[in-house]
């Protein structure tokens, strides 16, 4: 039987036992409910919480990305981002006033649309 099984077993007749002691013979089932599946959740929280800290644990004694690291590295990215939108900016400018140059000298005899020439 795997552990993680185990491991649900216990939780839930720990559960069950809480529920028993907080509700005692007098608690309806729909407050046993809430209360059972309340506490479920926070073991479902606890557990996410701890496998969190682990992969946090293991990337450290990996040699992993420091939070001052990944901010350093974010900053990177975003300024190489940006300079390449303002290359892609500076291109785009100077082809759009290489296409008005040849309109300018191809087009000089004829009219627009709007009836300029």
């Amino acid at each position: 039987m795997p552990t993680h099984r185990t491991s649900t077993v216990t939780s839930d007749a720990i559960i069950a036992e809480l529920v028993d002691a907080a509700c005692g013979v007098r608690g309806g089932t729909r407050a046993r409910h809430a209360l059972r599946e309340a506490l479920r959740g926070l073991v479902r929280l606890a557990k996410v919480e701890q496998l969190m800290a682990m992969r946090l644990d293991a990337e450290r004694a990996a040699g992993g990305m420091t939070p001052a690291n990944q901010r350093r590295h974010t900053k990177a990215l975003l300024r190489k981002i940006g300079m390449d939108v303002q290359a892609g900016r500076h291109r785009l400018e100077a082809d759009w006033s290489a296409a008005d140059l040849a309109d300018d000298t191809r087009g000089a005899g004829f009219e627009n649309d709007c009836g300029e020439r």
